[in-house]
């Protein structure tokens, strides 16, 4: 492994670019051999010493399976309530996780009603609508942009997404962005890197929803963002069951709404703290998951 390391290296250093590697398929492979090729990654990537970046496009559960089945010995040591071994494996690997954009319902119907041509504006009609809101979309902030396509006909939206998502991106909105977001930060924990873990995995998350064509209010996506970083166990959960909140309302519910591993977490105060700050709701954890509204 230490002569394929260095020629890999060697490779890279003839490089003038950074060098893109992707990875697909991965979640159809056994579980020993997404370790040991992950493993590998991390290995080339930390001695080569040159800009690579690998994209792997899996499913995360069966990447986080494999891990625990791996080092299943490990996991009662050093995985905490909410956090799993599999989680703090992929955490070390990866510096970022973005969920796929599905089309929701309301979008799909759009887009059947422009195929069709039924009930669209005219296309001059159509063309200066789109035209003047992206001129607006150009020159806002997060909550400006979001209000565009709030306002915005159905059919102006879905040409919209596309620039809304870039502008959410520029480097402008995400500084006035990642000050607003700074009042959540006394809901994370200490630790500096889950608090840029946080507004990645915000920003991220609010370019996929938007791409969806879902403007879930900022308050909720921090929210939902910062239970996604601090106890992703417990997200995956609530993901699946939004409507499990009320265990955290009404302590009574716990051993209904949570499995036996979740239920100490859902009484904890830092993460009740989370859940009541907004509140979050069982509707607003489905639009943060872009589940059809």
């Amino acid at each position: 492994m230490d002569e394929v390391a260095a020629h890999f290296g060697w490779m890279l250093g003839k490089s003038r670019e950074p060098v893109l590697f992707f990875i697909d398929d991965l979640d159809r492979c056994q579980d020993t051999y997404v370790v040991e090729l992950l493993d590998s990654v991390q290995t080339l990537v930390r001695d080569s010493g040159t800009a690579a970046y690998f994209v792997v496009a899996a499913d995360g559960v069966w990447l986080r399976t494999s891990y625990e089945i791996a080092y299943r010995t490990f996991g009662d040591a050093v995985a905490s309530p909410g956090y799993p071994l599999g989680h703090l494996f992929l955490d070390k690997l990866f510096q970022l996780t973005v969920p796929v954009p599905a089309p929701t319902v309301r979008v799909r119907a759009t887009f059947l009603d422009r195929l069709l041509k039924v009930g669209s504006p005219t296309g001059r009609d159509l063309e200066a609508e789109v035209s003047a809101a992206r001129e607006r979309i150009a020159a806002g902030d997060e909550a400006g942009i979001l209000q565009v396509l709030d306002e915005a006909s159905d059919a102006a939206r879905e040409d919209l997404v596309g620039d809304a998502a870039v502008a959410l991106a520029a480097t402008r909105t995400r500084a006035r962005t990642e000050h607003a977001l700074r009042r959540f930060v006394p809901l994370l924990d200490p630790n500096p890197r889950n608090v840029k873990k946080f507004l990645n995995t915000y920003s991220v998350l609010r370019s996929v929803r938007v791409l969806e064509n879902n403007t879930v209010p900022c308050e909720a996506l921090a929210l939902w963002s910062i239970l996604r970083v601090r106890w992703p166990a417990m997200a995956d959960h609530l993901e699946t069951h939004p409507e499990a909140l009320r265990g955290v309302v009404d302590p009574l519910w716990v051993s209904e709404c949570f499995p036996e591993h979740l239920r100490e977490l859902a009484g904890e105060d830092e993460f009740r703290a989370v859940v009541r700050h907004g509140p979050l709701t069982a509707d607003l954890i489905r639009r943060c998951c872009g589940a059809d509204d």
